[in-house]
């Protein structure tokens, strides 16, 4: 898909986790599988922290991919200097 980055894939993927994990953590809520309170607050805490870890791998990603094409631009100036 052209003007598709992997930033703009996996920012959207994480946030098709972070509403499963809501809906994980309200469907156990609902049926007593985990009491409201600190569970809660832990279950959101490591939601949090998995969205943030998908957007710096995304980030890292596209800065691998900018780095990529830039030595890739460099080397061929090269080859044709030679």
């Amino acid at each position: 898909m052209p003007g598709v980055t992997r930033l703009v894939v996996l920012f959207h993927l994480s946030c098709v986790m972070m509403v499963f994990s809501f809906v994980a953590g309200s469907f156990a809520g609902t049926f007593n599988i985990i009491r409201s309170g600190p569970e809660v607050s832990e279950l959101l805490f490591v939601v949090y922290l998995s969205y943030v870890s998908h957007i710096s791998l995304a980030r890292q990603l596209d800065m691998n991919g900018k780095y990529a094409v830039r030595d890739r631009k460099i080397e061929l100036a090269k080859a044709e200097v030679l």
